[in-house]
């Protein structure tokens, strides 16, 4: 597998109090005066020609000692300004964290680990910025089958700090393996899903949101046609939102809807009945009708439309990176082992104040 090298270079950044690799990449050896950080292609990098000291000293940090501790394992001057030249290279990179108690940002959940660092490599943030960004964020998921519970469990375990999640009836039997327990049959699904959401982190908050207080982000799940009432209220309070459906076993995830910049659901309901003139009358049937969803393909799409709403959320309360689906979908075939882009541009005849795709921006 290539890896890219990394230069070792003058100083451009300060350095950790207490540096470490970032947890979660790994720190190999090839060979005696080589090593190799990371195994992905896109983030790995390769360090060579090293001393036997330089080699010992990335194991060696694992956030315990500070700085001065790690430099004081040199015995002379030319050897610590080799290591001050390494660590800054790392940094550089975006491949060293500090481990000090107080680095900057609030205590970090352990089941938030993995994705700091991964978040980190994507964004170039110090990944301590991750569990704040994502405590502030509050998002409405709307669904009364497998895909709305098992998407805002995700929310809620990857640290979004209000996960507003509202289900019409009753558990069924065919809804349990995703969150509902089947001790849930028959009860309400809100309530069900609540405590779904508490199995996964107690702390989260999963009341209404106030009037105040728009979600940052809203999912819609489960019917292949959204309820006609929600969207319009969506649209008029400009409140971003993801649309995410089983199809007869397949996932789909997207379009993201951001309110008059990327296409709406009326526009695919255009682009359909430009395809399909009976199609008026399916969505009829079909608007905000829960589809079987089996567990499999159900757990599969839950993960693609959670990392998602995860990249909106980034997107859009830190400008941090951009939304993948916006004017464009996934349709996920766990059978097949196939993941494809569908275009939805927006529609001319629609009225919802998309702008054409080579002019859109989000």
């Amino acid at each position: 597998m290539d890896q890219t090298p990394l230069d070792v270079a003058q100083p451009h950044v300060a350095l950790p109090r207490r540096p470490r690799v970032l947890p979660g990449l790994a720190v190999l050896r090839r060979g005696d005066h080589e090593l190799q950080i990371g195994i992905d292609p896109r983030h790995g990098v390769l360090l060579d020609n090293l001393s036997g000291d330089l080699i010992d000293l990335l194991p060696a940090m694992t956030g315990e000692a500070t700085l001065p501790e790690l430099l004081d394992r040199f015995a002379d001057e030319r050897s610590r300004q080799a290591a001050v030249a390494l660590l800054t290279s790392l940094a550089d990179a975006g491949l060293l964290d500090d481990a000090s108690p107080d680095g900057g940002g609030p205590q970090m959940p352990a089941r938030l680990s993995a994705d700091a660092t991964a978040w980190s490599l994507r964004t170039g943030n110090p990944r301590r910025r991750l569990p704040f960004n994502r405590q502030q964020a509050a998002v409405a998921v709307r669904g009364e089958g497998r895909l709305g519970v098992a998407i805002a469990g995700l929310l809620a375990a990857a640290g979004v700090g209000w996960v507003d999640f509202d289900a019409a009836g009753r558990v069924r039997a065919e809804d349990t393996g995703t969150g509902y327990l089947d001790t849930d049959v028959d009860l309400p699904r809100r309530e069900a899903g609540i405590a779904a959401i508490h199995r996964s982190v107690c702390t989260a908050k999963t009341g209404r949101l106030p009037p105040a207080r728009k979600p940052d982000l809203a999912v819609l799940t489960d019917a292949v046609v959204p309820a006609p009432g929600m969207i319009a209220a969506l649209q008029a309070e400009g409140v971003p939102y993801l649309l995410v459906r089983m199809r007869d076993g397949t996932g789909v995830v997207g379009p993201l809807v951001v309110p008059g910049r990327t296409s709406c659901p009326h526009c695919m309901d255009l682009h359909r009945r430009d395809l399909d003139p009976a199609w008026p009358l399916l969505a009829l049937q079909l608007a905000g009708r829960p589809q079987a969803a089996e567990l499999a393909a159900t757990q599969a799409t839950a993960g693609f439309a959670a990392e998602q709403a995860l990249l909106t959320l980034d997107w859009w309360l830190s400008g941090t990176g951009a939304p993948t689906l916006g004017n464009a979908s996934l349709e996920i075939d766990t059978a097949a082992g196939t993941v494809l882009t569908k275009p939805w541009p927006p529609h001319p005849d629609c009225r919802c104040g998309a702008v054409g795709p080579e002019e859109a921006s989000v």
